[in-house]
């Protein structure tokens, strides 16, 4: 797959739209909590096998009230983005890493076309629970041109 770009000139500026026509996908929701007392500052980013470039999920400089996400157990994280496409014949990787560059944590998943799994992860002294599902099929477009009349 080849990453897309194309320049978007708005009242406001211009906007870089990076993007992938991606076949048979699914979309996949990404959930990720915190299951121990803790705080949490670093990045989640998402990528597939094919594409070299991630999708920032989760980035404590930019989540709002504050740079560190606190957690007594059970709590959610926030996420910039928690939806993201996948075609069926790829993988989806999601990455945790500590603000400080030093704890890093990946885990892969293969893509179904529904339900989902779950994955404990450990990023530094923070352990948690990451949960991607699919939610949606987008399923391929049949035109039609293949349909003959019979009597």
């Amino acid at each position: 797959m080849k990453v897309e770009s194309n320049s978007l000139d708005t009242r406001l500026g211009t906007v870089e739209v990076m993007f992938v026509v991606a076949k048979r996908a699914v979309e996949a929701a990404i959930s990720v909590e915190l299951l121990n007392m803790g705080e949490f500052c670093g990045e989640i980013t998402a990528r597939t096998s094919s594409i070299q470039e991630s999708v920032v999920l989760h980035d404590s400089k930019k989540v709002a009230g504050g740079a560190i996400m606190t957690c007594n157990g059970g709590g959610a994280i926030q996420l910039l983005r928690r939806v993201v496409a996948v075609s069926l014949k790829e993988k989806l990787e999601l990455t945790a890493r500590t603000g400080d560059g030093e704890n890093k944590s990946t885990v892969w998943f293969t893509p179904r076309a529904s339900g989902g799994d779950e994955v404990e992860i450990v990023c530094g002294p923070i352990k948690m629970l990451v949960k991607p599902s699919v939610v949606d099929q987008v399923l391929p477009y049949f035109g039609l041109d293949d349909v003959s009349n019979r009597d």
